[in-house]
């Protein structure tokens, strides 16, 4: 699903997908402009949502990707996405990127399980090193 919605000037329709046999969506929402629905996916086998809603500049809605216990890179995820202010719910065990700079821009609400939380927090202390 890499860049499937990426550009679209014009889009702003409900998406209901099973995702749940989806490894990728690199830039899925990249630059659609237009875009602001609520995204909930079941991400079963999810390893990127690498830029997924970069540069969606109108996107103001829930996003939830769960669950997503294969998920390794979620880098830029929302970068650009200078509307958004809304909750954000990933639910996965295993995280090796995150872009620690979307948290404080946009001061997200993340609901992770407890271990993953641990790893952010040590993954960020290893950054600011």
């Amino acid at each position: 699903m890499d860049g499937m919605f990426a550009y679209a000037t014009n889009f702003n329709q409900p998406v209901n997908f099973n995702t749940q046999n989806v490894d990728t969506m690199y830039a899925m929402f990249a630059s659609a402009l237009s875009f602001n629905q609520p995204i909930a996916f079941n991400a079963t086998s999810l390893t990127s949502a690498s830029s997924i809603f970069e540069s969606a500049l109108t996107l103001n809605s829930s996003v939830t990707l769960t669950p997503s216990l294969a998920l390794t890179s979620v880098q830029r995820m929302f970068y650009n996405t200078t509307s958004f202010n809304q909750p954000v719910i990933l639910k996965f065990q295993s995280v090796c990127e995150f872009q620690h700079e979307q948290c404080r821009r946009h001061e997200l609400h993340v609901c992770w399980r407890t271990h993953v939380q641990q790893a952010h927090r040590f993954r960020r202390a290893q950054i600011a090193v």
